[in-house]
């Protein structure tokens, strides 16, 4: 993940040597435990390493078990919403394991796989080539990560935008699936590819493939030119020149065209978009016949507010035994209007 995430150890590269004997002895540690895992494949001819990537399916006391069995001076985990995603750690230098010893500068990241072992494996796989693909496709307002193709429902014209549905829509975690759609061949991707230039050729294989993508720089996208060789590389083997980089725009949009509705088409996912915007729009009915507002003209101020319709749904769902949704649902705003004036005054 960029060996530059244990604080207070000063990493180094390790010799293509050094880093497969790392990388074998620890993916035996590993499976004799009974943790299924993969590693990515590495770029051809790489001579280097800065950290080495294991792709682990959730078990049980991760943390736990890095601690006891790899002893490292410095874990760092990396956590949202409850979830670990992944964990970064050296290797103790009281290793018991003869392969380790020596290398306690060295990285190693686990990146947890909560969905397709497989399509984990195509993202991170020959160095940036998912990242580069997933740039490709912010440009026709799709996002490409480890989990899969997806999209946000608020980037197209189909009132969508409203709260507490999900805002992602997912259209496959299949790799085969998702390289048919862009017009690459899977089949080549899983043969390997034998020089960078053939990962390059691969990226531009890609039906949807403009070089002026790659002229627009947010602050990401300048932070991994800095940090990530092959990304630059890729730039100048599509002769982006250094004064285009320089000059890239910072400030206009990403999507050169949306091609979302066509997505959906292919994937077959209009169910789940039709059935989503019928959730949404009964939102936004819902949220027209009752709302906040409706007590601040009567008085009611800040916290007030969602005091007193704490006690008014309270009162709803005691008095008349039903929820709210289904209260709002079988009354017209006058009446629901109607029924809080009388709340109120008797209150």
């Amino acid at each position: 993940m960029g060996g530059h995430n244990l604080p207070g150890i000063i990493t180094s590269r390790k010799s293509s040597d050094d880093y497969f004997k790392i990388k074998n002895k620890l993916i035996q540690i590993l499976k004799s435990n009974n943790i299924i895992c993969d590693t990515p494949y590495e770029l051809p001819n790489k001579k280097d390493y800065g950290d080495l990537d294991v792709i682990c399916m959730p078990f049980d006391n991760v943390i736990e078990f890095i601690k006891t069995t790899f002893e490292p001076d410095v874990i760092t985990p990396t956590i949202s919403k409850g979830k670990l995603f992944n964990v970064s750690f050296n290797i103790g230098k009281n290793t018991i394991y003869d392969e380790f010893r020596g290398n306690h500068d060295f990285q190693i990241d686990f990146i947890m796989c909560y969905s397709n072992m497989e399509m984990y494996m195509f993202y991170f796989s020959y160095g940036d080539l998912g990242g580069i693909l997933g740039r490709i496709s912010n440009a026709y307002g799709f996002k490409l990560g480890e989990s899969g193709l997806f999209m946000s429902y608020n980037a197209i014209t189909l009132e969508l935008n409203y709260q507490n549905t999900p805002d992602k829509l997912y259209l496959s975690d299949n790799p085969d699936e998702i390289c048919k759609y862009f017009g690459l061949d899977y089949r080549e991707w899983k043969k390997g590819f034998g020089s960078v230039e053939q990962v390059y050729d691969f990226i531009l294989s890609c039906k949807i493939f403009d070089k002026n993508i790659f002229k627009t720089l947010n602050i990401d996208h300048r932070r991994r030119l800095k940090l990530r060789p092959m990304y630059m590389n890729f730039l100048k083997y599509i002769k982006v020149s250094d004064e285009e980089i320089s000059n890239a725009d910072e400030t206009r949009g990403e999507v050169i065209e949306n091609r979302q509705k066509e997505g959906i088409d292919y994937f077959k996912k209009w169910d789940i978009v039709n059935e989503t915007k019928n959730i949404r729009l009964k939102e936004k009915e819902r949220s027209e016949k009752y709302n906040g507002g409706i007590f601040m003209e009567r008085g009611y101020k800040g916290k007030e507010i969602g005091f007193i319709k704490k006690k008014f749904e309270d009162y709803i769902h005691s008095e008349m035994n039903i929820g709210m949704n289904e209260f709002i649902d079988s009354n017209k705003r006058e009446k629901i209007i109607e029924i809080i004036d009388e709340f109120l005054h008797h209150l």
